[in-house]
């Protein structure tokens, strides 16, 4: 609930779905809001996964303003990698 109230763009945004084919275990979304774009993304599953994000968004991604759950999430420094625990969900900016 932090994360969401800290966040305008999930609080009140528009939502587009991310789709990981590869799991069920995992997914996410883009929000928008005022120009301004996160992504949420939720890993549900009980073992860590490294995310190629470009596969899945075109969105230039720089920063990891917060996760929450069981684990903790890296961000490559391109931003276009993302390593993320069982059972964590992370914002991307």
């Amino acid at each position: 609930i932090m994360l969401r109230k800290a966040k305008p763009e999930i609080a009140r945004g528009t939502y587009t779905p991310i789709t990981y084919s590869e799991r069920d275990t995992f997914g996410g979304f883009i929000s928008t809001y005022n120009g301004s774009q996160v992504i949420v993304l939720h890993n549900t599953g009980i073992r860590e996964l490294e995310i190629d994000l470009t596969l899945y968004t075109d969105v230039k991604l720089s920063t990891l303003r917060g996760f929450a759950g069981l684990g903790t999430a890296t961000l490559s420094s391109d931003g276009k990698k993302l390593t993320i625990s069982a059972l964590t969900s992370v914002v991307l900016k």
